[in-house]
């Protein structure tokens, strides 16, 4: 009885562990099967192989590892390829068309190709000269590449990166290692705020050596009234509105005269005509000298809050320490 019980124990404790796949992943890996067979119809194989092996990252599978091999050996990635079937083997012995498969593969591609071993201290994505041969983020990686001088470098997960330079042999084992660098220090220094020096002790301006403690330091008094631009402004405005008046009043005085003309000369009609446009021009010249008035009253205003001093006072605030406590000096330059 207790055997039994020991066996389900472990069963069910078996079936709580088995790793369930994300829907996502599994939705994701379905779609990038079937673009691979898409790619595939219309020619473009080595797009297929990239969807298929995307297919079996998202979603790990033998069909889509098997299609992603059969693409690269089409393509002539022959290291992939080699790749491929090696991981086909590893994770599907008893299947037999995986194994099958995979066997006639490397039987073809090993002897032509060096294999490596590639052990990482911690997690990392692989590059073959600058190729990314594993994206996913492994301790242990077994790879195959084409035999010469190549570049194997390790990707952290924290983006530091190790750079192993090999040369591969054919039909041969290398195995590698790549340690992750230590973490650069913070270069980085903290920020140090700015020291800020205690007010300096004056000399009294009364004369004598007892100290001074500036309680404001001498300022420049900021002006009051408007700038004198102001009343240049309003001066120049009724000049103008002055002038103008002076021109429409001369202007009504000769059709005043026109008009004595043509009532003597006997000329009605033309008198008429005079009297309604000299009529206009005394309006005119009234409207005119009313401005000129309001712009000349408004230039004598801006001029009595006008600052007109060319310099500016300074003033000083100071405590002075005395034998009975303190006094409050208040000093003005002018």
């Amino acid at each position: 009885m207790k055997a039994s019980l020991v066996v389900i124990s472990l069963t069910l404790l078996g079936l709580v562990s088995i790793p369930r796949a994300n829907a996502d992943d599994v939705n994701g890996a379905a779609k990038a099967f079937s673009q691979a067979q898409e790619a595939m119809l219309h020619g473009d194989v080595a797009r297929a192989a990239d969807l298929y092996e995307l297919a079996d990252e998202l979603s790990p599978s033998a069909p889509a590892l098997r299609n992603a091999t059969r693409a690269r050996m089409a393509v002539g990635h022959l290291a992939m390829a080699a790749t491929n079937a090696a991981a086909l083997l590893r994770r599907y012995p008893s299947d037999k068309e995986s194994r099958d498969m995979a066997e006639a593969v490397l039987a073809k591609l090993a002897p032509q190709l060096a294999q490596l071993d590639v052990t990482c201290s911690a997690a990392c994505t692989l590059l073959v000269d600058g190729k990314v041969v594993a994206s996913v983020a492994r301790e242990q990686h077994s790879l195959f590449s084409q035999p010469g001088a190549r570049s194997v470098t390790g990707v952290f997960e924290d983006g530091r990166k190790a750079l192993s330079q090999i040369t591969a042999t054919p039909n041969h084992i290398m195995t590698v290692r790549l340690e992750a660098p230590p973490r650069p220090a913070n270069p980085i220094e903290p920020k140090v705020p700015p020291r800020i020096e205690p007010a300096a002790p004056v000399m009294g301006r009364s004369g004598t050596d007892r100290p001074v403690t500036e309680a404001s330091r001498p300022i420049a008094d900021s002006s009051h009234g408007i700038s004198r631009w102001w009343v240049v402004g309003g001066g120049v405005v009724t000049v103008g509105f002055g002038a103008a008046t002076i021109v429409s009043g001369l202007a009504t005085l000769s059709t005043r005269d026109q008009i004595r003309e043509a009532v003597a000369a006997g000329d009605h009609a033309t008198a008429q005509m005079l009297y309604s446009t000299g009529n206009d021009q005394q309006t005119r010249t009234n409207v005119l000298l009313g401005a000129t008035i309001a712009a000349g009253v408004g230039t004598v205003v801006l001029a009595l809050f006008t600052n007109w001093s060319p310099e500016r006072s300074e003033r000083d605030l100071a405590i002075v320490p005395t034998r009975d406590g303190v006094s409050l000096v208040y000093g003005s330059r002018f």
